[in-house]
């Protein structure tokens, strides 16, 4: 029998826009995502969100518990390879990745 059971965590990335006219928020509505890690199972659409008072995107992941298990600890957020594509994102960094519950 295997573990179904998951955990939600926000990853938090810092956007850097070279169009001064789009928005944070239209380039969460429009850009391509994806986090990879294998204890990641789900990514949710990214969603505007403050870090310590910073703008930035907020992604919510579901996590694999038996895969935390494994490593007995969330991932750190520099085995998580995340991508965004939009063209006014000039470039972007992930600040990191919080437990939810």
């Amino acid at each position: 029998m295997t573990d179904t059971s998951y955990r939600l965590a926000n990853l938090y990335i810092a956007v850097e826009l070279s169009d001064s006219d789009e928005s944070l928020a239209n380039i969460a509505q429009q850009c391509g995502y994806d986090v990879m890690h294998p204890a990641v199972v789900d990514v949710a659409e990214p969603a505007t969100a403050l870090w310590h008072e910073q703008p930035c995107l907020c992604v919510r992941l579901t996590l694999s518990s038996s895969a935390l298990a494994l490593a007995s600890a969330m991932p750190d957020v520099s085995t998580l390879t995340c991508r965004l594509s939009h063209p006014a994102i000039a470039s972007y960094q992930v600040l990191a990745l919080s437990e939810l519950g």
